[in-house]
């Protein structure tokens, strides 16, 4: 259980910056938050090291990715869920030459927003 509310904790930190990057940066013509900024704003935020920033950022994100690997969902209240989701082999068709090809089964992952982010974007947006 303590994996759990560990996950909890550094998910609502990171939402949280998130939400703080956006507002800061909505006039500005690059939109996209990398990696490495969302590191600078947690170091920012929380005053630590950006070495250690980095560290926990990857921590969680490898945490996320190693539950979707394992077939879990993620689930952030008020921020979104990240599900796999699967999907059956189907006969495809290729666009160049129209032939018929197999496509074998898959899965993916798949993020759904949360009520709470979507009205945040909505009334943030101009």
């Amino acid at each position: 259980m303590l994996r759990y509310q560990k996950r909890s904790v550094c998910m609502r930190i990171i939402t949280g910056l998130i939400h703080r990057y956006h507002c800061k940066t909505l006039n500005s013509s690059d939109k996209t938050m990398t990696k490495s900024e969302l590191a600078e704003a947690l170091s920012e935020q929380m005053d630590i090291p950006l070495k250690e920033a980095i560290s926990i950022v990857s921590t969680i994100l490898d945490a996320m990715t190693d539950t979707l690997v394992a077939g879990e969902n993620i689930e952030l209240r008020g921020f979104g869920s990240f599900t796999v989701r699967h999907y059956d082999s189907y006969t495809g068709r290729n666009p160049k030459t129209g032939k018929e090809v197999k496509i074998k089964p898959k899965k993916l992952p798949f993020f759904k927003v949360g009520k709470e982010l979507r009205e945040k974007v909505n009334a943030a947006t101009p």
